[in-house]
């Protein structure tokens, strides 16, 4: 039996037992979960991606190239890139006339802590390799580039990429762009790459000594929010959408100053900001008192639940809310500990 199959009958089962108004609730989050929202990243993003498509078909084109997707942890890269992907017809998985699926983008979830050789395995796996015993260091990356082509694999995404460049005592970035910069000179078969990770991953590029790496790849940073009119109506149309999707009523006052207070407490992330309005909904979700109302309180609760705050550094209750950080570790991951700003965002 298969993990799907498995996970629907757990699913199945679970259900039977489950009481009608945790059930109601269940089904008030999947339809939230449905909804994508849209921003200015993914017109960059598609474009990018009918780039690639455009340069593959190209018959001139004999090496492939990087895009790189960069920005905080929060901002939306994995989300934007999988739904990207997941939206273009030419990367759905199709018969090749023979009774084989091709799907020509492999998408990767790069391992924590990995090293050259520990990527290389993660992608064969990907693509369904037999690793009964894998290859040594010295072979995998060739035998990457054999079940790569063997595959019709000619997108390689790597969510999660600065994983690649932090393994205490790997061989390092500079060695990992070179096994990736001759997948995508092939003439033979030619590799698109697409990363996404933390900015850092653009050490992966200024480690090429030739800077051969540098002109064969395009960032897409995902920007921060910012406080201008734009913005501000974007993400009251996400939460309008949000909570229309969890069939509640929405009665916080969505005003400038409550919409800044949000995106200042997502850290300015975008992905941040959905995952907050998300932890909000479900606190008014469960508050039976509220007759299916979205309320202040209930982003107040969602922040808190969010950032394990205080009622002191909570950014929906005080009123010198513009001073108040959430720190992030030096690798970019964000921290329980807050301080307040000598200078406000604002």
């Amino acid at each position: 039996m298969s993990d799907i199959s498995r996970n629907d009958l757990a699913r199945s089962i679970m259900r039977g037992r489950t009481s009608q108004h945790v059930l109601d609730r269940a089904k008030a989050l999947e339809e939230v979960a449905a909804v994508y929202v849209m921003s200015d990243n993914d017109r960059k993003m598609t474009m990018e991606l009918e780039l690639i498509v455009a340069d593959m078909l190209n018959q001139h084109s004999f090496e492939g190239y990087a895009v790189a997707v960069t920005g905080p942890s929060g901002s939306g890269k994995s989300t934007l890139v999988n739904t990207s992907l997941d939206e273009m017809d030419e990367f759905q998985p199709v018969d090749d006339g023979y009774g084989n699926e091709v799907q020509f983008c492999l998408r990767v979830s790069t391992p924590s802590s990995c090293s050259t050789k520990d990527l290389g395995i993660a992608i064969l796996r990907a693509s369904g390799y037999p690793l009964a015993k894998p290859p040594n260091e010295g072979e995998i990356w060739n035998v990457v580039k054999n079940r790569l082509r063997a595959k019709m694999h000619k997108v390689l995404f790597l969510d999660e990429f600065q994983h690649a460049l932090k393994k205490p005592g790997a061989k390092g970035a500079e060695h990992l762009a070179n096994q990736i910069k001759l997948l995508m000179q092939d003439k033979e078969w030619p590799l698109w790459l697409i990363i996404a990770g933390m900015p850092d991953v653009m050490e992966f590029v200024n480690r090429d000594e030739w800077q051969q790496m540098d002109r064969r790849t395009r960032e897409v940073p995902l920007d921060a929010l910012t406080g201008s009119p734009e913005t501000i109506e974007n993400t009251k149309n996400m939460i309008g959408q949000l909570t229309d999707a969890a069939g509640l009523r929405l009665s916080a006052h969505t005003t400038d100053e409550f919409i800044l207070r949000l995106q200042h407490g997502a850290l300015w992330r975008f992905g941040l900001s959905i995952q907050l309005t998300k932890m909000s909904i479900e606190v008014a979700l469960w508050d039976d008192g509220n007759e299916g109302t979205m309320k202040h309180e209930h982003f107040v609760e969602g922040y808190k639940r969010l950032s394990r705050c205080t009622r002191e550094s909570n950014v929906f209750l005080s009123p010198d809310w513009r001073r108040i950080t959430r720190e992030v570790s030096r690798n970019g991951s964000l921290t329980r500990t807050f301080k307040m700003a000598e200078t406000p965002r604002l």
